[in-house]
């Protein structure tokens, strides 16, 4: 059964700027709100569920074969936000950088070693007390899927840094996790006036030292207790939590000069650190720690969800998995923005398949 559609989804599809007929605003009105309640988001699972039965003609029709303007429903989603960071003062934001597990097929696949596979890199924008996702790639990789390859890894953020920039989004900072981490990364931002990262490292990173080369979690056992200091950190759960720290300016092998922080959660025996390199050498590691914390919204977002997008699946194109992704990504804005201010504020830690408003 249909659930009553939330008033936030129906005023925006009512909005005389989407340039939508009748028949057009209750599609999108329906097929956003079964993106916002369905575990399971590939097309056919969503137009059964819209339906009551399985399925997928009526959202590939909606997709696909409605003479509507994406770029104009972009555009909103765009104005959206910009009006949801004026009203919190401008203050600028993060833009976060992505790279979930998840791989979409190619049609028709390309004889280029890669198995007929794409690779999905997004990037979303924090500005406290909301994130919302602002834009992806579909790339063709060079190679295998996630291949470390940092020409794959240098355009992805070139590309998601651009499009954040024309979106006339303030961000002052770059999260990266750690796919993402490469030379030919870190010197794009450097020449981008010195612009201010911090990135995940996986433990197994080289450190340069001077007659040897040793991993991230190699060097960090071989550090004395006296160089980790204690802090205790507000966490973006709302909780209080003991964190173990220490900080070097290193040399990454394949990377370059950064400072490096290694952060234990409550005790160094407990557990792998966390590993963060960032180009800002004068930050407080205190600060850098609480807002890397913050990306635990980010990864919740993620986890299991690109599983259940179903981009590639009854769309039959690139462009039909382009079209899958924004309509996703616009449910995740209008929920986001409006869970801050009204009703779903109770709702936010809620499966959504539990949301009936």
């Amino acid at each position: 059964m249909m659930p009553i559609i939330p008033k936030f989804v129906h005023d925006f599809a009512q909005r005389t700027d989407l340039r939508l007929n009748r028949a057009q605003r209750q599609h999108l009105e329906q097929y956003l709100t079964a993106l916002l309640v369905c575990d399971n988001q590939t097309v056919a699972s969503l137009d059964g569920w819209r339906k009551g039965e399985p399925g997928s003609d009526s959202v590939n029709r909606l997709l696909r074969e409605y003479p509507w303007d994406d770029h104009q429903m972009e555009e909103v989603r765009n104005q959206l936000v910009q009006e949801a960071v004026r009203r919190k003062g401008g203050q600028a934001g993060v833009l976060i950088m992505e790279a979930p597990l998840v791989d979409f097929p190619i049609l028709p696949a390309p004889d280029n070693g890669t198995g007929g596979r794409r690779l999905l890199t997004t990037c979303q924008v924090a500005c406290e007390p909301f994130h919302v996702p602002l834009d992806f790639e579909l790339q063709r990789p060079a190679g295998p899927l996630l291949e470390n390859d940092p020409q794959d890894k240098a355009s992805a953020v070139k590309a998601l840094f651009g499009k954040g920039l024309k979106r006339d989004i303030p961000f002052s900072m770059v999260w990266m996790d750690t796919w993402f981490l490469c030379k030919e990364t870190v010197d794009f931002l450097e020449a981008n006036h010195h612009f201010p990262y911090v990135a995940a490292v996986h433990k197994d990173f080289k450190v340069l030292l001077r007659n040897s080369a040793r991993t991230l979690s190699d060097y960090a056992r071989s550090l004395p207790g006296d160089v980790f200091k204690t802090t205790e950190l507000a966490t973006s759960q709302g909780q209080r939590r003991p964190f173990l720290y220490a900080s070097k300016k290193v040399r990454l092998a394949s990377v370059g000069e950064m400072r490096l922080v290694i952060a234990y959660d409550a005790r160094r025996e407990e557990r792998e650190p966390r590993f963060l390199v960032t180009n800002q050498l004068n930050w407080e590691i205190e600060w850098i720690l609480w807002e890397y914390s913050q990306r635990w919204f980010v990864e919740r977002y993620y986890q299991g969800s690109p599983h259940t997008w179903g981009a590639g699946d009854s769309l039959g194109s690139p462009l039909g998995m382009e079209w899958q992704l924004r309509m996703i990504f616009m449910a995740e804005s209008l929920f986001q923005l409006n869970a801050q201010v009204g009703p779903l504020t109770e709702v936010e830690n809620r499966p959504r398949s539990e949301i009936r408003i």
